[in-house]
């Protein structure tokens, strides 16, 4: 079960008694009705590290009532008026069933929300609360609107507890119930709760929520290695944030946005290589490259049938109609492909990469962290005679400071498409185009990577190689999907299709040739507009400048 928890949270003096809340209700206009009382406890399960909590997820065996539910927590807080707001799924379990001990052996639905920031990492009972909870129904005459009040008393064995008011939020306006708690707050000197029961629990046991993932920028003192650190981090959040969406189809853009960071990933195991012993980065890159790979199957559908849908209107009505058993084909290729997909994601051989990678991250974060400890110390006691130091991380080309290596990485990959630009004209094979598409996509983005050294003038050329990629994707695009729509013909399944529906594809691959065509034709004056003299004039002062600082 998934819904939108919408609630107002209060902080309220433990002496606080019912009689006095309701009190304060009615003078405020609003009809409490008759109360119910419930004991149930609180088991928040997350690993050694405080991974789930890190990243705002939490994850909750609630016993009450004689039933145990398992809920997942996205991230959340509080919006506009105070509300809280976040998305809560939650799964009744057997009362007799033992904690899960990792994320796989959850309902399919919490895992899915669960693994990808925790992978196969063990689980393990990190809070557990008895809370006492008062509830009455709230009445809003004038609006109309129903909410529930909760007076809850909550204890922490040997770490004293808390006692919190929560008005949990249905259907309807939440101003009139946002004015209910500010007139418990100036009638009973209430404060807003400063953070949900989690945290304040966790805080109480002397272990305060970690902080976010927050990569700082780059900085050109910063050395190679480190530098990858950061970069790695960045968009390691990104996978971890669009995995859930991802393996739950909830939204079609979730896959694409796993696939992006995957080729961000691993377009920054290229930009970074030379910073670490050959093949340290190996098992990490075969990871994220077979995690791509099973994404793009899927997303290569997604977008054929998005494309059948757009292109259907093009078609006579009766060719249109006539798609339907291509579609119901492509429809059955791609939940063959997720279910593949999703056995993958969740494979303890995938797990157990990304936990290495996780690591290696973590390492280098630690050392980032340690140097920039050690460089804060001296610059607060300066010692005569002694330079501050670099943020340097050991020997070799990763001890290189950033602003040395850049330049010349930016040029590299600058060089490698003109190159290839120049080299096509009209009668270039298509092979020729998708090199310098991959060319053009690998030198956006490093240019991004590195935005944090050169800032606003490197942003012409990255906005100018977004097009060229863009124009360039297109063609590929249409080409691509006419292949893929002729191989499928030629399976079994395709040649059972109707003769109709072989006719009404044969013309759907016409208007897929005719996108291609039209894209490759805006080639000449796109390639114009990037390797004008401008772009090549904007990199070197750029470059230029930042080697000279």
């Amino acid at each position: 079960m998934r819904e939108q928890e919408r609630e107002l949270k209060l902080s309220a003096p433990d002496a606080l008694d019912e009689g006095t809340l309701l009190s304060a209700v009615r003078d405020a206009g609003f009809e409490p009705g008759e109360g119910a009382k419930r004991r149930q406890r609180d088991r928040y399960l997350d690993t050694p590290g405080l991974d789930l909590a890190r990243h705002g997820v939490a994850l909750r065996r609630r016993d009450a009532d004689g039933t145990a539910r398992l809920c997942a927590k996205d991230p959340g807080g509080p919006g506009p008026g105070g509300v809280w707001s976040r998305l809560e799924h939650e799964a009744e379990v057997p009362q007799s069933a033992p904690l899960p001990a990792r994320a796989a052996e959850l309902p399919e639905a919490l895992r899915h929300r669960i693994e990808p920031f925790s992978w196969g990492r063990s689980l393990q009972e990190v809070v557990r609360l008895e809370t006492e909870r008062t509830l009455h129904a709230v009445h809003a005459p004038l609006a109309g609107v129903k909410a529930e009040l909760a007076l809850d008393r909550v204890r922490l064995e040997g770490a004293g507890g808390f006692t919190e008011i929560e008005i949990e939020l249905g259907q309807g306006p939440s101003e009139p119930f946002e004015a209910l708690a500010e007139a418990l707050r100036a009638r009973l000197g209430l404060v807003p709760s400063p953070a949900d029961k989690l945290a304040r629990a966790l805080a109480l046991l002397g272990r305060p929520r970690p902080a976010p993932p927050q990569p700082a920028a780059l900085d050109p003192t910063l050395s190679f290695r480190l530098a990858a650190g950061r970069i790695f981090r960045r968009h390691l959040e990104a996978l971890c944030r669009a995995e859930p969406a991802a393996r739950l189809g909830e939204d079609p853009e979730g896959v694409h946005d796993v696939r992006v960071a995957t080729r961000r990933l691993r377009a920054a195991f290229r930009t970074f290589a030379a910073a670490f012993p050959e093949r340290r980065l190996a098992s990490s890159l075969h990871c994220i490259r077979a995690t791509g790979h099973v994404l793009g199957a899927v997303r290569d559908l997604d977008v054929l049938l998005i494309g059948l849908f757009d292109l259907a209107p093009e078609l006579p009505a009766s060719l249109a109609s006539d798609l339907v058993p291509l579609a119901e084909l492509l429809h059955g290729v791609r939940d063959h492909e997720r279910a593949r997909m999703l056995r993958f994601l969740g494979s303890p051989r995938r797990l157990r990469a990304m936990d290495r990678f996780e690591l290696l991250v973590a390492g280098l974060e630690a050392r980032d962290a340690a140097l920039t400890a050690a460089r804060a110390s001296v610059a607060e006691r300066p010692t005569p005679g002694r330079d501050r130091p670099r943020a340097r991380a050991g020997h070799g080309p990763g001890a290189r400071p950033l602003g040395e290596v850049a330049p010349e990485i930016l040029r590299a990959a600058a060089a490698r498409v003109w190159r290839r630009g120049e080299r096509i004209d009209k009668d270039s094979p298509r092979d020729d185009l998708h090199a310098l598409r991959i060319a053009v996509k690998r030198l956006r983005y490093t240019a991004e990577s590195f935005a944090d050294l050169y800032g606003k003038p490197l942003r012409g050329l990255v906005r100018r190689a977004t097009a060229l990629q863009d124009l360039l994707g297109a063609y590929n695009d249409a080409g691509v999907a006419a292949a893929r729509l002729t191989a499928w013909l030629e399976t079994p399944a395709g040649r059972r299709l109707p003769r109709r529906t072989w006719a009404a594809t044969g013309a759907l691959l016409a208007l897929h040739e005719a996108r291609g065509r039209k894209a490759r034709s805006g080639f000449k004056a796109a390639w114009r507009e990037f390797s004008r003299g401008r772009s090549r004039r904007e990199l070197e002062a750029v470059l230029g400048a930042a080697v000279a600082e």
